[in-house]
């Protein structure tokens, strides 16, 4: 008594790998990653990570990522007792510029749809980095301070 057993389960099927935590026997999350489009340009990383709650699944979100690791897809699931299954509660689309910046965020709740756009202002250095983010159309804003250091030249020996 007073001892916890914590097992890690995994498992194969196909291109996916699951990862689930026990505590006592009873499931905790799992974590399951695939790829869609493996070794294409068009290649996607998809983790859906469940939670459970006494043993029963609670919540879920499945993220989608591009073959630069950016995030294109976020959907938030919640478990359903009396269907038994999950339904999607919200989804939320990604979308970068040519420099790697979030550009644009559109989030879909029920029937309201919002876009978020976002505008950076840049330093001026090279290879350059953003100084301020702005959201449109809350106009809010990140404002970042970047110090350059010189690098220094080891001396030979």
């Amino acid at each position: 008594e007073g001892v916890d057993e914590t097992e890690i389960a995994h498992s194969a099927y196909k291109d996916e790998e699951t990862i689930s935590p026990l505590l006592n026997g009873v499931i905790q999350k799992s974590v399951r990653t695939s790829f869609k489009n493996k070794g294409t340009e068009a290649e996607q990383y998809i983790i859906l990570k469940k939670e459970f709650l006494n043993g029963e699944p609670n919540k879920a979100f499945e993220e989608i990522k591009d073959n630069n690791g950016q995030l294109r897809s976020l959907k938030e699931y919640t478990f359903d007792q009396n269907k038994g299954e999950f339904g999607i509660v919200q989804k939320t689309e990604y979308e970068y510029d040519d420099k790697g910046n979030l550009s644009k965020e559109t989030t879909i709740l029920g029937r309201a749809k919002s876009v978020k756009n976002y505008v950076y202002q840049f330093d001026g250095k090279i290879p350059g980095n953003w100084i301020k983010q702005i959201v449109t159309p809350d106009n809010t804003y990140k404002t970042r301070r970047i110090t350059y250091f010189d690098s220094e030249e080891k001396p030979e020996e």
